[in-house]
């Protein structure tokens, strides 16, 4: 559901949609920063960069936690990708 979110958000500019995924997802999950993500891409849907980026500094902070060493390195390898497309526009 956060990916369908982040999809609708970013690819599509469908904020709309992906807030309709983001309502759907639990409030609590085992991954807790899937709902933050979701909220980044619908920001960035709506022109709101800086918001964005904030919304994934928390994201890190999170992954930072992540006792799996190899688990916490690919979320970080696509977390910093957006966040250096975010910081070029």
């Amino acid at each position: 559901m956060s990916d369908a979110a982040v999809f609708l958000a970013r690819k599509r500019k469908r904020a709309d949609l992906a807030e309709q995924w983001l309502d759907a997802l639990p409030q609590v999950t085992q991954v807790p920063w899937l709902r933050i993500r979701a909220e980044a891409g619908i920001l960035e849907a709506r022109g709101d960069v800086q918001g964005a980026i904030g919304k994934l500094d928390e994201v890190e902070k999170q992954i930072l936690t992540v006792p799996d060493s190899v688990q916490r390195e690919v979320s970080l390898r696509f977390l910093r990708r957006w966040q250096s497309e975010l910081r070029r526009t």
